[in-house]
Protein backbone atom coordinates (compact mmCIF):
# COMPACT_ATOMS: atom_id res chain seq x y z
CA UNK A 1 0.00 0.00 0.00
CA UNK A 2 1.68 3.30 -1.37
CA UNK A 3 0.59 6.46 0.02
CA UNK A 4 -0.26 8.62 -2.27
CA UNK A 5 0.18 12.78 -2.38
CA UNK A 6 -1.72 15.50 -4.94
CA UNK A 7 1.00 16.77 -7.18
CA UNK A 8 1.09 20.04 -5.28
CA UNK A 9 2.30 19.12 -2.02
CA UNK A 10 4.95 16.88 -3.41
CA UNK A 11 7.52 19.98 -3.01
CA UNK A 12 6.66 19.98 0.73
CA UNK A 13 6.96 16.41 0.96
CA UNK A 14 10.39 16.29 -0.41
CA UNK A 15 11.47 19.09 1.56
CA UNK A 16 9.90 17.67 5.18
CA UNK A 17 12.14 14.51 3.74
CA UNK A 18 14.96 16.23 3.65
CA UNK A 19 15.18 18.53 6.41
CA UNK A 20 14.50 15.18 8.66
CA UNK A 21 17.16 13.28 7.53
CA UNK A 22 19.35 16.42 7.53
CA UNK A 23 18.82 17.23 10.99
CA UNK A 24 19.69 13.09 12.41
CA UNK A 25 22.97 13.46 10.09
CA UNK A 26 23.09 17.30 12.08
CA UNK A 27 22.74 15.39 15.37
CA UNK A 28 25.00 12.70 14.79
CA UNK A 29 27.88 14.82 14.06
CA UNK A 30 26.74 16.90 17.38
CA UNK A 31 26.68 14.36 19.25
CA UNK A 32 29.85 13.09 18.37
CA UNK A 33 31.63 16.67 19.41
CA UNK A 34 29.85 16.25 22.30
CA UNK A 35 31.42 12.67 23.17
CA UNK A 36 34.98 14.68 22.03
CA UNK A 37 34.18 17.14 25.14
CA UNK A 38 33.10 14.51 27.46
CA UNK A 39 36.31 13.01 27.45
CA UNK A 40 38.81 15.92 26.66
CA UNK A 41 37.03 17.64 29.99
CA UNK A 42 37.05 13.79 31.63
CA UNK A 43 40.81 13.63 30.90
CA UNK A 44 41.75 16.80 32.57
CA UNK A 45 39.47 16.29 35.80
CA UNK A 46 41.96 13.04 35.84
CA UNK A 47 45.38 15.35 35.49
CA UNK A 48 47.36 12.28 33.18
CA UNK A 49 46.81 14.11 30.33
CA UNK A 50 49.60 16.82 29.16
CA UNK A 51 48.34 20.42 28.69
CA UNK A 52 48.41 20.40 25.08
CA UNK A 53 46.27 17.58 25.00
CA UNK A 54 43.39 19.28 26.11
CA UNK A 55 44.07 22.52 24.41
CA UNK A 56 43.88 20.53 21.06
CA UNK A 57 41.42 18.33 22.51
CA UNK A 58 38.81 21.91 22.57
CA UNK A 59 40.03 23.28 19.30
CA UNK A 60 39.04 20.20 17.60
CA UNK A 61 35.81 19.90 19.28
CA UNK A 62 34.98 23.60 18.62
CA UNK A 63 36.14 22.89 14.93
CA UNK A 64 33.87 20.25 14.62
CA UNK A 65 31.19 21.82 16.23
CA UNK A 66 31.22 25.10 14.03
CA UNK A 67 31.62 22.95 10.83
CA UNK A 68 28.75 21.03 11.64
CA UNK A 69 26.69 24.07 12.49
CA UNK A 70 27.66 25.81 9.20
CA UNK A 71 27.07 22.77 7.06
CA UNK A 72 23.26 22.35 8.48
CA UNK A 73 23.18 26.14 7.70
CA UNK A 74 24.10 25.35 4.03
CA UNK A 75 22.07 22.46 4.03
CA UNK A 76 18.89 24.21 4.89
CA UNK A 77 19.17 27.46 2.74
CA UNK A 78 19.40 24.88 -0.30
CA UNK A 79 16.74 23.13 0.69
CA UNK A 80 14.57 26.09 1.35
CA UNK A 81 15.78 27.22 -2.47
CA UNK A 82 14.81 24.17 -3.82
CA UNK A 83 11.65 24.07 -2.25
CA UNK A 84 10.93 28.06 -3.20
CA UNK A 85 12.34 26.85 -6.71
CA UNK A 86 10.19 23.99 -7.26
CA UNK A 87 7.29 26.12 -5.73
CA UNK A 88 7.50 28.47 -8.49
CA UNK A 89 7.48 25.96 -11.18
CA UNK A 90 4.06 24.42 -9.78
CA UNK A 91 2.66 27.75 -9.37
CA UNK A 92 4.00 28.47 -13.35
CA UNK A 93 3.12 25.04 -14.67
CA UNK A 94 -0.72 25.84 -12.75
CA UNK A 95 -1.40 29.09 -14.62
CA UNK A 96 0.21 27.56 -18.16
Amino acid sequence: MALSLPESLKPVSDFAIQVVVGTLMFLLVFMTAVLIAFVVHSTKAMSFAPPWLYTAGVYAEVTIFALDMLCFVLFLLSEVLRLVRELWLSVRKAYE
